[in-house]
């Protein structure tokens, strides 16, 4: 089962690391995001990605930034 959680029009892509117990997350929707966070939980991972994605777009507000806008969601 493929399932997808978006923030903000941004698309979430988890990896899972089973011997670390760990969640990766990364924007699978905007190829010029290159930020990745984690958590131990589908939703500590969930919440790492919302706060990842809500500094990527306070730091471009605050420094006068082009913000990487979504494209079409993507199921990977």
């Amino acid at each position: 089962m493929i399932s997808t959680y978006t923030y903000k029009g941004y698309q979430a892509k988890f990896e899972v690391e089973p011997e670390d117990e760990t969640i990766f997350v990364s924007v699978a929707n905007a190829p010029k995001i290159h930020n990745m966070t984690e958590g131990e939980t589908v939703a500590e991972a969930t919440a790492a990605f919302d706060a990842m994605i809500n500094e990527y777009l306070a730091a471009c507000e605050a420094e006068g930034w082009e913000v990487a806008q979504p494209l079409a969601s993507v199921v990977a």
